[in-house]
């Protein structure tokens, strides 16, 4: 099996980190399988029917529940994701880990161990992050919510109609403080990383935050 192009989609609860996957979904070339492994925090499972996809050889989910990758199922993480990729045999993995775990702890078991590497070809890091959430001392002010913004490489800041725009600004200088510096800083809404394919129009298709998004997970790190 070749190295799995790999991206791990993060952010805080209710941030609309499935709503971005169902978009990136939607752009899967027709030849290509593609896999999708969550962290579902509870007991409740997260099934495809969330997804609008139907289980098949084109889009397979697989499921953790009851904890995060980065502590209660840690032990499970591994052996379960290379039995998923060993039964899919993906050309490309999404990773949503729970709105409340640490990207550095999965990041870290994703880089250990032969399989892993000979097998993951790690792409950039994607937060789907909410100005509500930065006005927010109490999330603010929590280490997950500021782990997810420090090692994404590319942040989206979604819900951006139902946020006011000094919101939405504030939130972005800081985004833009932050050191190492984003490869991009996009907002959206609805969770959307849809691109407007119009090819009479190649600058605003060059612009597009799906075509960005997209050109990032492809592309090698």
């Amino acid at each position: 099996m070749t190295a799995v192009p790999t991206s791990l989609i993060t952010g805080f609860l209710g941030t609309g980190k499935t709503s971005s996957i169902k978009s990136l979904l939607q752009q899967r070339p027709a030849a290509e399988r593609w896999a999708v492994f969550i962290n579902e925090y509870g007991m409740v499972s997260l099934d495809e029917a969330l997804l609008d996809q139907p289980q098949s050889d084109d889009v397979q989910v697989q499921e953790l529940a009851g904890g995060c990758f980065c502590c209660e199922t840690a032990d499970l993480f591994k052996p379960m994701l290379v039995q998923f990729l060993r039964r899919t045999r993906p050309h490309r993995l999404l990773i949503e880990p729970s709105g409340a775990g640490h990207p550095a702890s999965v990041l870290d078991m994703l880089r250990e161990g032969p399989f892993f590497r000979q097998h993951l070809d790690l792409k950039a890091v994607i937060c789907i992050a909410d100005p509500q959430d930065f006005d927010n001392p109490r999330t603010r002010g929590n280490p997950v919510f500021h782990d997810q913004l420090e090692m994404a490489d590319v942040v989206v800041i979604n819900h951006v109609d139902h946020r006011a725009a000094d919101s939405t600004a504030r939130f972005r200088q800081h985004l833009e403080q932050l050191d190492p510096p984003k490869l991009l800083i996009a907002e959206t809404t609805f969770g959307n990383l849809n691109p407007a394919w119009r090819s009479e129009e190649h600058t605003s298709e060059l612009q597009s935050l799906a075509y960005l998004v997209c050109r990032l997970l492809l592309e090698k790190k």
